[in-house]
């Protein structure tokens, strides 16, 4: 999947707003390698456990097909 797919994502993810999403890419290199990464990877780099566990909810139920179908149906474009 493209790296900007993940950018798409994360930005409506819960409580990962602008800055927290800028520190963990530059601890993680890729959005893709955060949305990846396990809960202890989260903590190791300051993550709590109520920020983890709204986001681990969130990206078991984000549906990325789905939601870029919707923003095509719309003629929405993105850039990331």
């Amino acid at each position: 999947m493209d790296e900007r797919v993940y950018y798409l994502a994360f930005s409506n993810a819960p409580q990962i707003g602008p800055l927290r999403f800028s520190s963990l890419l530059k601890k993680f290199g890729t959005a893709r390698n955060i949305w990846e990464s396990s809960e202890e990877e989260f903590k190791r780099d300051g993550i709590g456990d109520t920020i983890f566990k709204q986001f681990d909810i969130f990206r078991r139920k984000f549906d990325f097909e789905k939601y870029q179908a919707n923003l095509t149906q719309k003629n929405i474009w993105f850039v990331a």
